[in-house]
């Protein structure tokens, strides 16, 4: 979308007027929640237009989002960047062994030392995007180290992975976000059973 096609351009309306409703929505549930600058940053973005790279790596997290719910954590940091972060680490050779991050930019995965307590899975977004930002700067495939040196290892290595062009890169996230789904639903399965056990309503029955 260029700055054209953002902006009302009929007489009778104030000058930045946003011409999408959905945008318009989207922009202001932003600066609600993040800021203005958050907000202006989204609203540049758009008018800026998006690459091709960049249209394909927002299809497929809406693909994601809309296929395997319960297999990403969403997250949104305070300049409005969103991130899906795999939950579910695979087990065998065919899935990734560690958490995998989609964005706008591109897919990123990031290894965890064994030696150091990198908690990448409690990391909030604005600590997620610096990572990811960094990793997204080098060359497909290649590993990157992340964090500071402790004991002379990195507890981070991360590596940007070609989803679009690599059948077998893409055939493993399809496996992770699988096994990822069916595990998010059985986790949602057992917490509404607890929470269900201890309804009052249920207490009160078995007393």
């Amino acid at each position: 979308m260029d700055d054209k096609g953002l902006y009302v351009e009929e007489p009778g309306y104030s000058r930045g007027a946003i011409a999408d409703v959905d945008v318009a929505h989207e922009l202001a549930n932003l600066e609600a929640k993040k800021g203005r600058n958050a907000a202006l940053t989204r609203e540049k973005e758009l008018a800026e237009g998006l690459t091709e790279a960049q249209k394909a790596n927002l299809a497929i997290m809406e693909h994601v989002k809309e296929k395997y719910p319960d297999a990403c954590d969403r997250l949104v940091d305070n300049r409005g960047h969103e991130l899906l972060r795999t939950r579910y680490t695979g087990n065998s050779a065919r899935e990734y062994a560690s958490p995998v991050f989609l964005t706008q930019e591109g897919v990123v995965q990031i290894q965890e030392s064994d030696d150091f307590a990198a908690r990448v899975k409690d990391m909030s977004a604005n600590e997620a995007w610096e990572m990811v930002g960094g990793v997204l700067k080098g060359k497909f495939g290649d590993w990157m180290q992340l964090g500071e040196k402790q004991g002379g290892r990195y507890p981070l290595s991360g590596r940007v992975i070609d989803v679009v062009g690599d059948e077998i890169f893409r055939g493993m996230l399809s496996r992770t976000l699988e096994k990822g789904q069916k595990v998010g639903l059985e986790v949602k399965k057992r917490t509404e059973e607890v929470a269900a056990k201890s309804d009052l309503k249920n207490v009160l029955a078995e007393l």
